[in-house]
C-alpha cells in the first residue's frame, strides 16, 4: 500500500497509509488528507491510487503542486518523491507494482499420431497415412478428413477440418539410391552418358 509522510508544517511527522481510490488533499474538514497551512487551499489536489501506480491531479490550487521543483498539473508520483502543497512537503514511499501471470493449464490436444515408419498419420484415423497438413494448426489428414472446395475456374482447395485453414499436400522424396546404382544413374554417370549419346543421334528417315 503506498504511504506518505508530512515533512513540514503544523502535520510533520504525521503518516498516512492511501486506500485505492482518491484522497483529495486540503485545508476543508472534509479532505482526506487535511493540511491545516494558509498556503494549502482548501482543495488543493488529488491523490489516485491504482494498480498502475500513483498520479496526482492538481484542482486548480492558488500555490501549485510541485514534484521537487517542478510545478505540475498532473504527473505520475514515484517511490522516494517529495510532494508539495503550497508550503508543506510529504514524502511518497510506493511500493512495487507486482504483476502476477497465471499458470497456463496444460493443454489436453491429443499427439499427432506417427506410423511405424515414421511417416505421420491421419489425425482422425491413426492407422492411416496423412496426405495434406494443415500450416497453421499443423494437424496432418487423410484424404477422407479434408474438405475439398472447388472454385469455378480454379484450382482445388482442401480445408482442415479443424480450423479451416487450407491444407497442403505431403509429397515425400522417393529414397535416393546408393552405392553402385547411385554411381550409375547419377547425373554424368555411366547410364546418363550412354542415355545422352543415343539420344544425340540423327532420327532416321522412313
Amino acid at each position: 500500500m503506498a504511504r506518505l509522510t508530512v515533512l513540514t508544517g503544523s502535520a510533520a511527522g504525521r503518516e498516512m497509509d492511501l486506500p485505492s481510490g482518491v484522497t483529495v488533499v486540503g485545508r476543508d474538514s472534509d479532505c482526506g488528507l487535511v493540511l491545516a497551512d494558509p498556503s494549502v487551499s482548501s482543495h488543493h489536489c488529488e491523490i489516485h491510487v491504482s494498480d498502475l501506480g500513483v498520479h496526482l491531479r492538481d484542482l486548480g490550487s492558488t500555490n501549485g503542486t510541485r514534484i521537487g521543483d517542478r510545478t505540475v498539473e498532473r504527473a505520475e508520483v514515484r517511490d522516494g518523491d517529495v510532494v508539495t502543497f503550497g508550503e508543506v512537503a510529504v514524502r511518497f514511499a510506493i511500493p512495487p507494482v507486482e504483476i502476477s501471470i497465471p499458470a497456463l493449464a496444460s493443454s489436453d490436444e491429443p499427439a499427432q499420431p506417427v506410423l511405424s515408419s515414421c511417416a505421420l498419420a491421419c489425425f482422425h484415423h491413426p492407422d492411416f497415412p496423412a496426405v495434406f497438413q494443415c500450416p497453421q494448426c499443423r494437424r496432418a489428414y487423410c484424404a477422407s478428413c479434408v474438405r475439398n472446395v472447388h472454385l469455378a475456374g480454379g484450382a482445388p482447395h482442401w480445408l482442415c477440418p479443424h480450423c479451416s485453414a487450407v491444407c497442403l499436400a505431403l509429397t515425400p522424396s522417393p529414397p535416393r539410391p546408393h552405392g553402385l546404382m547411385a554411381a550409375l544413374t547419377r547425373k554424368g554417370g555411366v547410364f546418363d552418358t550412354i542415355r545422352i549419346a543415343f539420344s544425340r543421334g540423327p532420327k532416321k528417315k522412313r
